[in-house]
């Protein structure tokens, strides 16, 4: 039997949130985005996918919302509490990115987002 590489993706998953360094942070809110990739491995039998064999997205954007939920100073924290707590979640990951973008983040220059993305495994 052969090892099949499944990779499961939840893009631009959308958050208000109180994270920030500065006081009008964490007091307003803001809007922020988070990808997650994550893969595992499957024994390429049948066509037929069964849940057991892959990863549940809905777990995971789950997962990231309980994260978002957190009011943390940095983005790179919660990037990796993201990370953590799938790993931990999902036995057979692989391996897993995450990235945390800040929308129209308190700067002086005009900037879309700022983003951190961190990683585990290897792909």
């Amino acid at each position: 039997m052969s090892q099949q590489q499944i990779t499961i993706g939840l893009k631009n998953l959308k958050y208000f949130a109180h994270h920030g360094v500065y006081t009008f942070e964490k007091e307003n809110g803001a809007w922020f985005e988070v990808d997650i990739e994550m893969t595992c491995q499957r024994e390429a039998e049948s066509e037929e996918f069964m849940l057991n064999e892959t990863l549940d997205y809905e777990k995971a954007a789950s997962v990231c919302e309980a994260c978002m939920q957190v009011p943390t100073p940095l983005i790179e924290t919660v990037a990796q509490r993201i990370l953590n707590n799938l790993k931990s979640s999902y036995k057979r990951l692989t391996y897993a990115e995450v990235e945390v973008r800040k929308i129209n983040p308190p700067i002086k220059q005009t900037c879309s987002y700022t983003y951190v993305r961190l990683s585990y495994g290897s792909r």
